[in-house]
């Protein structure tokens, strides 16, 4: 039989601070949906753009709220507009307790920013002709307010906002 240490306190102050650590560490969880519209414009009269694996997904001070949400493979011929509505939802998200501060300091304010993003790849088509891969990332403000005149339309019991900045967009060639 081993011998006793007689050093028991040591033991328990360092369980005690590690369950202090542990409980400093707890999630905050959220339920988000948003539905929302994208609207894409191909404006040249000769070049068309397929879209693959095109998700779009919502964060909030870049940190994911929503699940990714697949585009269907699309192909947009010239001049077209294409215009997709994917639901994005985030049931029981965790989020970590300092955006929990945040959120409470933005909502006090009466307004918060969110980013809806698509990201994905697209090829380029001429003619015959189809480019390889190339990386497509758009980020798009959407600024919610909760107090004085909104730019909202009540829709039901849901409030429609429209963008009052455009997305910044940015393509790159896979390698």
């Amino acid at each position: 039989m081993a011998d006793d240490c007689g050093r028991h306190d040591d033991k328990q102050q360092l369980a005690k601070r590690v369950a202090v650590a542990i409980f400093g560490f707890l999630i905050v969880f959220a339920i988000v949906v948003f539905l929302i519209t994208l609207v894409s414009r191909n404006p040249n009269e000769r070049i068309g753009i397929y879209y693959h694996k095109l998700d779009v997904l919502a964060s909030y001070r870049n940190q994911q709220i929503t699940l990714p949400t697949l585009i269907p493979r699309t192909y947009q011929g010239h001049q077209d507009v294409t215009v997709w509505s994917p639901l994005l939802y985030g049931n029981a998200v965790p989020v970590a307790p300092f955006l929990e501060v945040g959120l409470n300091q933005d909502m006090n304010a009466g307004m918060v920013l969110l980013n809806v993003k698509a990201f994905g790849q697209l090829k380029w088509k001429v003619g015959t002709w189809i480019s390889g891969r190339y990386q497509i990332n758009i980020n798009c403000p959407v600024y919610i307010s909760f107090t004085g005149p909104t730019k909202a339309i009540q829709v039901g019991v849901a409030m429609k906002y429209q963008l009052v900045q455009s997305c910044s967009v940015d393509i790159s060639l896979l390698n």
